[in-house]
C-alpha cells in the first residue's frame, strides 16, 4: 500500500477515534493538581501534553524527492520526545546503470529535543538517532524476476526545526461540533512546516508541511 494511503488511513482513523473520546469527556481522566486560592480550595487540572503529526514535503539537493512521514510526540517540561517514520522517494534513480522505477528510503528515528510553546505557537528542535534502509525497484522491461534491488542499511543522526499553530484554549473540537457536541476540550488540531533532515551515509535535507492531532499544549480546566 502507498505510503500517502497509509498516512490517510491513521489521520482518519485518529480523528474517528479521538471524536468518540471527546464526546466521553476524557478529560476527566487527567490526573488533578490543588490550586489554593483565597478563601477556598478548588481543583485545577492539567492534561497532558502528547500529539500525532503527519507531514509531506520534498528534500533532496534538487528538491526532486518526494518525502511522507508519521511522528508520535510526547512534551515533559520543555522536553520534547519523538518517534518518527519517513519514506523519501525519487522517481529519477539509476543505479549500476539499470533505469530504477523508484527508489525509496524508510528512515526510523526517535528524536530528544527542545519545544517552546507561547499562547497558540511552539518551536521546535530535535535531534536523535535514525535506522535507515534503501530499496530500488528496476523498471518492468528490466525487471524480469527480480522487480527489486534492496540496498545497504545504516544508521544517521535526524535533526528537524519545527514551527505549529493550534487553538489557544479549550474549545469544542471542530467535528465534533457538527454532532452537537459543545464540551470544551484540549484536543484539537495544528498546522506547521519542519525544516528537516539526516546526517548519515545519504545526507538529505528538505521541508514539509505538517498537520496534527493531539493535545499540543497543557489547558487547564478550572
Amino acid at each position: 500500500m502507498e505510503i500517502k494511503k497509509l498516512i490517510a488511513i491513521g489521520c482518519i482513523v485518529l480523528g474517528v477515534g479521538n471524536f468518540y473520546a471527546q464526546t466521553l469527556e476524557l478529560s476527566n481522566s487527567f490526573g488533578e493538581t490543588a490550586v489554593v486560592k483565597p478563601d477556598s480550595i478548588t481543583q485545577s487540572r492539567v492534561n497532558p501534553i502528547i500529539f500525532v503529526e503527519g507531514f509531506t514535503g520534498i528534500v533532496d539537493e534538487s528538491f526532486e524527492e518526494k518525502s511522507y512521514g508519521l511522528s508520535l510526540n510526547y512534551q515533559l517540561k520543555s522536553h520534547l520526545f519523538s518517534y518518527q517514520y519517513i519514506r523519501n522517494t525519487n522517481d529519477t534513480d539509476i543505479y549500476a546503470l539499470i533505469p530504477i522505477k523508484r527508489r525509496n528510503t524508510n528512515q526510523h528515528a526517535l528524536l530528544y529535543g527542545q519545544r517552546f510553546v507561547f499562547s497558540s505557537i511552539s518551536l521546535s528542535v530535535s535531534a536523535g538517532v535514525s535506522y535507515a534502509s534503501i530499496q530500488r525497484k528496476i523498471h518492468d522491461i528490466y525487471s524480469y524476476d527480480a522487480p527489486y534491488i534492496h540496498g545497504e542499511s545504516y544508521w544517521g543522526m535526524p535533526i528537524e526545526l519545527n514551527f505549529k499553530l493550534f487553538k489557544n484554549k479549550r474549545k469544542p473540537f471542530g467535528p465534533a461540533r457538527l454532532f452537537g457536541a459543545k464540551e470544551p476540550v484540549g484536543f484539537g488540531s495544528s498546522i506547521g512546516v519542519k525544516v528537516y533532515g539526516s546526517i548519515s551515509k545519504h545526507n538529505y535535507f528538505g521541508a514539509a508541511l505538517v498537520f496534527g492531532l493531539g493535545w499540543h499544549k497543557s489547558y487547564k480546566i478550572d
